[in-house]
């Protein structure tokens, strides 16, 4: 088991709606985080210390023994967010999303294939009413615009595979996130998990480690609904797959300076 394990949640228009969920659900794991931070992304933040179900939630944690930290964040998107936690002295970082409610088990059970060679862990991320049962899907890099994804769908058994998405736990300070992102910050999920593939980590889809996806139709990602911003995103990731097995050698001269 990991000593030290880092939650980081990134939230943004869900106040109301998911965001007291996920934070009673990572407070309420079998497996106790040391830290929760949480990122406040919103464009019109408010303190919540004088709301009643956060009063009662900040208690609780206090109680638990867990440290707590509510940061303002600079309103460039979740990568940004995830990146200063990436950067916060933790050897884990545990990331759950606003509008996901993990299991009480979810991250015990993660913990459970941690490894020197282990890069990252994620479990079923599974959105009611399940669409993807039964739906066999490689994990494959390659294969990211022709089937679901596996943590669409009951994790039977361990698996290896080339990237995760939106919660899972993973090994800090080895890879950044793509801050070139606009601020959807569509697939920093799945360039974040790749790199640390990339960089000689195993990356593992697990079973019995279940986050529920409530998937709420506003807030976060889907706070702007602007397609240039998803087309550049997409631009960007399809670029890192193109150049993948290319050396990119940044020259710092003038020009005419090369031969």
């Amino acid at each position: 088991m990991p000593d030290k394990i880092l939650c980081s949640i990134s939230t943004r228009g869900r106040y109301f709606t998911t965001l007291p969920l996920a934070i009673s659900a990572v407070v309420a794991q079998t497996k106790q985080i040391d830290k929760l931070v949480i990122f406040d992304d919103n464009d019109e933040p408010q303190d919540l210390r004088t709301e009643h179900v956060y009063q009662r939630l900040f208690q609780i944690m206090d109680t638990k023994n867990i440290a707590w930290e509510w940061l303002w964040a600079g309103k460039k998107g979740q990568h940004h967010n995830h990146q200063l936690a990436n950067t916060m002295k933790f050897p884990w970082v545990w990331r759950v999303d606003d509008d996901t409610i993990p299991e009480p088990n979810a991250l015990e059970n993660l913990c459970k294939y941690i490894g020197d060679d282990v890069g990252a862990v994620g479990g079923s991320v599974l959105t009611p009413p399940l669409q993807f049962e039964m739906v066999y899907s490689t994990g494959l890099i390659d294969n990211v615009y022709s089937e679901p994804h596996v943590q669409w769908s009951t994790i039977k058994s361990v698996r290896e595979i080339d990237h995760l998405h939106c919660t899972f736990l993973y090994r800090a300070g080895v890879h950044d996130y793509n801050t070139g992102l606009s601020r959807v910050a569509h697939r920093e999920e799945t360039l974040f998990t790749y790199g640390l593939k990339l960089k000689g980590y195993k990356i593992l889809a697990v079973p019995d480690a279940v986050s529920w996806h409530l998937k709420t139709p506003s807030g976060g990602i889907r706070s702007d609904n602007r397609e240039e911003q998803f087309a550049q995103d997409e631009e960007i990731f399809r670029n890192t797959l193109n150049l993948r097995d290319s050396t990119i050698v940044v020259l710092n001269n003038g020009m005419g300076d090369t031969r």
